[in-house]
């Protein structure tokens, strides 16, 4: 009978081994579900955090956009309410101008609105470029045409609309005819020999 009971016996230890690991597996299955699901509640959390901060600097950047429009058109405001006094002034002279005998009353007038527009234009920052009898800079300088000089080359020689800067960057290019070097005709004909030579 002990023969029997052993066998009995083993049968027993095997099922409550078998029970045990079910067990922790059935408990290591439950650990690893709740993970999950701390995962998943996690994942949830963030995704609804990036959406809300995708949300704020969208409306952040329509707010900065927005800003820089006012800024612009108050900026703009200011010189054109400078520019609306020399056009009162421009105004004023068309209206005398048809009463004056004098022209050069009608000059003088004319010249100090004109002074009065650059001293408008300097206080905002536009500056004239300097281009006559200065290299030719293809940043500051647009070449219409070329002139030939014996002794000059790349150099402005007449300029026929004046260029300019605001704060250091470009509105409008000079606009220049530059001089183009002739060779002489000594110079032609000693070259021309040494190229037959």
């Amino acid at each position: 009978m002990e023969d029997l009971k052993a066998p009995e016996e083993e049968k027993k230890e095997t099922e409550e081994k078998v029970n045990n690991e079910t067990n922790e597996e059935r408990d290591e299955k439950e650990k690893l579900l709740q993970e999950i699901a701390q995962l998943k509640e996690e994942k949830a959390a963030l995704e609804d955090a990036l959406k809300r901060l995708k949300a704020d600097f969208d409306n952040f950047r329509r707010n900065k956009e927005r800003e820089m429009a006012e800024f612009r058109e108050l900026a703009s405001s200011g010189v054109i309410c400078d520019i609306l006094r020399v056009l009162d002034n421009l105004e004023r002279a068309i209206a005398s101008a048809v009463k004056v005998t004098d022209v050069k009353d009608l000059a003088t007038g004319v010249e100090m609105i004109y002074k009065d527009m650059r001293s408008i234009l300097e206080a905002h920052g536009v500056k004239e470029i300097s281009a006559l009898n200065c290299p030719f800079d293809p940043l500051y300088h647009e070449a219409v045409m070329q002139v030939e000089d014996p002794e000059k080359e790349n150099i402005v020689v007449q300029e026929l609309k004046k260029g300019y800067t605001m704060k250091g960057r470009l509105l409008r290019p000079a606009q220049v005819v530059v001089s183009k070097k002739v060779e002489k005709k000594e110079e032609k004909e000693e070259s021309s020999e040494a190229e037959v030579a």
